[in-house]
């Protein structure tokens, strides 16, 4: 909802946060100094919450426009989860689900896979062929029942997809198409345009990198001596800068880009792409009454949750309590739980904040190119949907070791799933199992010895047999030191995969 800023205005400048934001180092922080006021910036959009703000509209905006060109110049990353190690861990636990309903005598005849935000495609194609050969080496022919449905918001990933037959050998099983997660029941044929209603048809949905697009709002939480709370909120005021250089950008004049910025629909930001790069934020703390806040409850719980795990007189707690709230994911996840079939579940992967020390500090939102991301505050998720939530038709289950490398997992379902399929999931994403080739691979790039260094490289790829990204770094390293023989045979074997 709209947070309207009380008066008086701005807190101070001590109480100014633009120079605690804290980032990922793969992205820039949204956060930056206020640009002082000459005839050379103008401010576009005065303060406003940050998942309403212009930046994040044109964000969202460009990854449908943009997203392929940003995927293959890695502007955006996306070789953690295209490598095909997810892949395997997510083919793993489908074939585990899959037992369990055969055991029950309820294997659906079509086993209907979603995929939201498929990107380069890598990760789905991959978990299907995983799915094959697992089934294959168990004698099953489970691997043909699937029906995929291969979705993305940007229409020319999913051409990209359909033109380089990267599904080729699953022609007759996958459906290529358009699905917005904010209204996720509609899945819009590539090509024919027909639509079909996804609602409660989906056994298995995977979503990476999904719910850390979605807005957030930071708050802190106030407490005064006697006892009495109020609260603040993050906002944002965007510059327009560097107007001088406004021509290289684009063929609108100030007056042009400042009335699109007020209409601040999609086409309108689709217009204003172009000059992301002479956007500036400036962030700060004003006052706001959050009385009729749908999710206030929600909020102040987790802010009594993080007082009580960090503890009386904990440094981050010094300033009051930091609220990261992922209005955003919290609305959207019901809405995608609805798609699943009965016993069905999904799988998201997201960068997050998984610890209350992380989760105290305010973190804003980080830019890759003209694209926005924001890590989801998965305790909060937690604290609205997991064990000790008791929500009704909405559960999710954490992994052991979960956030190694601020990577975090959820398992969602809508009714309580078996023992097996829990233990399967355990099993397929213990962070401290997928930390340990990640962390052989750095140590890896690191080693100075060619021999100790390929001998790292050997140990990762036996925790990862098909991940093509070690191949491709290992094959290098052994082609740097003269070991072409060696080379060219690891580089053939991940051109087999990729």
């Amino acid at each position: 909802p709209p947070l309207q800023p009380d008066a008086p205005p701005p807190l101070a400048p001590a109480d100014d946060v633009a120079g605690s934001v804290a980032g990922d180092a793969a992205g820039s922080s949204a956060a930056e100094a206020s640009p002082s006021a000459t005839a050379n910036e103008v401010i576009l959009q005065d303060w406003t919450p940050l998942g309403q703000c212009v930046d994040w509209r044109l964000g969202r905006v460009a990854w449908s426009t943009s997203a392929d060109r940003l995927f293959a110049d890695q502007v955006v990353p996306n070789l953690t989860h295209d490598s095909g190690a997810m892949s395997d861990r997510n083919a793993r636990l489908l074939l585990a689900w899959c037992r369990e309903r055969a055991a029950a005598n309820a294997l659906p005849e079509e086993i209907h896979v979603l995929e939201i935000g498929m990107g380069t495609g890598l990760h789905l194609r991959y978990l299907l062929d995983r799915f094959a050969v697992h089934c294959q080496e168990a004698g099953l022919d489970w691997g043909t029942r699937l029906r995929v449905w291969a979705t993305d918001v940007s229409l020319p990933m999913v051409r990209n997809a359909v033109q380089r037959g990267l599904f080729r050998d699953w022609a007759e099983q996958v459906r290529f198409g358009h699905l917005d997660m904010q209204a996720p029941a509609r899945f819009t044929e590539f090509g024919s345009g027909d639509q079909v209603d996804l609602s409660g048809r989906v056994h298995l949905l995977c979503g990476n990198y999904l719910l850390d697009l979605l807005p957030i709002d930071i708050f802190r939480r106030q407490r005064a001596a006697d006892g009495t709370t109020s609260w603040e909120a993050v906002l944002v005021r965007t510059w327009l800068t560097h107007l001088d250089d406004l021509t290289a950008h684009t063929d609108l004049d100030v007056a042009e880009i400042e009335a699109l910025a007020r209409q601040g629909d999609a086409d309108a930001m689709r217009a204003l792409v172009p000059i992301h790069s002479l956007l500036q934020n400036e962030l700060r703390a004003f006052g706001v009454d959050l009385g009729n806040h749908p999710d206030l409850a929600l909020i102040e719980r987790f802010a009594d949750r993080q007082e009580a795990a960090l503890g009386a007189g904990h440094p981050a707690l010094a300033d009051g309590t930091v609220v990261h709230h992922s209005g955003g994911a919290l609305g959207v996840l019901p809405r995608l739980v609805e798609l699943l079939a009965s016993q069905g579940y999904a799988i998201f992967r997201d960068v997050g904040l998984t610890t209350p020390e992380l989760a105290a500090g305010v973190r804003t939102y980080q830019s890759y190119g003209p694209t926005v991301a924001a890590g989801v505050n998965v305790l909060e998720l937690d604290e609205a949907f997991g064990a000790d939530a008791r929500s009704d038709g909405l559960s999710l289950r954490t992994p052991p070791a979960d956030g190694a490398r601020n990577q975090t997992v959820r398992l969602a379902s809508a009714q309580p799933l078996p023992d097996s399929v829990h233990e399967a999931f355990d099993a397929a994403f213990d962070g401290a199992e997928l930390a340990a080739a990640l962390d052989l691979a750095d140590v890896a790039r690191a080693q100075e010895d060619t021999a100790q260094a390929m001998e790292l490289w050997r140990q990762a790829l036996i925790a990862e047999p098909i991940n093509w990204h070690f191949m491709a770094m290992a094959a290098e390293r052994a082609l740097a030191a003269g070991l072409g023989a060696l080379a060219l045979d690891i580089a053939r074997r991940g051109l087999a995969i990729n």
